[in-house]
């Protein structure tokens, strides 16, 4: 219970809180790359299922693992440059990187799953626990990885929701995706639909759990320990995961045309 009394606010505390604040911009930037990175793995996952060899479907499953986790990363970061705190906040190095880790092992261990040829609806269940998992995961121990003099804490309620919206809509998310195939939704539409619903499963679970956040201390000037203000690196950080999924894109772009000029040879 000790430990749980250091990560939950307690209801019979009357202490004040400080209040942050968002830039809307940044959050608009934040769920536009949730979005389109989710896109672009679940089209990995597509073209997995398709890979005529085991090479091509390893290459796409861990593109795609590349292209949600660093989505779900980039999501993290830029909503936490939105965050305008009313204290000093520094992160710690290597912890902030080893959030990193989940995101992108809760990716790959979902694709994996999804790439198979034939997904049950158990299965896209699991895939969308594992996703929402690693969301969760990379969300709580990045928040860890604050060093600021307010004590940052966290109200149960919300901390529950923030992980039930990961979980949910990921689970929904694929289930679009992959449940609705022989329905009169359009592959092109369900790929659109799933996208985005996974992206905003990312910035959900983000935002819920900023929600979440109860700050108690002394305000102080407000710094973050950067070289390069918020904006500037959160454009930055926005074109370096664009760049990486561009990059997806044209490795299933090329499964894809190998797969085709291997039939036609046949």
């Amino acid at each position: 219970m000790g430990a749980l009394h250091h990560f939950f606010v307690n209801s019979a505390d009357t202490v004040p809180f400080l209040e942050g604040r968002h830039s809307a911009l940044l959050v608009l930037l934040s769920i536009g790359i949730s979005v389109f990175s989710a896109s672009m793995a679940l089209a990995s996952a597509h073209v997995a299922r398709r890979a005529e060899t085991a090479l091509s479907r390893h290459v796409a499953i861990a593109s795609g693992a590349a292209a949600l986790g660093g989505g779900i990363c980039a999501t993290h970061f830029i909503g936490m440059l939105a965050f305008k705190l009313p204290t000093h906040v520094s992160y710690e190095l290597w912890l902030t990187t080893a959030s990193i880790l989940p995101a992108l092992g809760a990716s790959w261990l979902a694709l994996r799953i999804l790439a198979r040829a034939h997904v049950t609806f158990r299965q896209l269940l699991l895939s969308g626990a594992l996703t929402g998992a690693g969301i969760g995961t990379m969300h709580y121990a990045g928040m860890a990885a604050m060093d600021t003099p307010v004590l940052v804490r966290y109200e149960p309620t919300m901390f529950l929701l923030s992980i039930a919206v990961a979980v949910g809509l990921s689970m929904l998310a694929l289930w679009i995706r992959y449940g609705l195939r022989n329905t009169r939704l359009s592959n092109r539409h369900g790929f659109y639909i799933s996208g985005a619903v996974m992206g905003f499963a990312i910035a959900g679970m983000h935002y819920t759990g900023m929600a979440a956040v109860r700050l108690t201390g002394v305000a102080t000037t407000p710094t973050v320990q950067l070289p390069i203000d918020a904006p500037v690196a959160s454009i930055l950080l926005a074109t370096l995961t664009i760049t990486l999924t561009l990059l997806v894109y044209a490795s299933n772009h090329l499964i894809r045309a190998r797969a085709v000029s291997t039939r036609r040879d046949e």
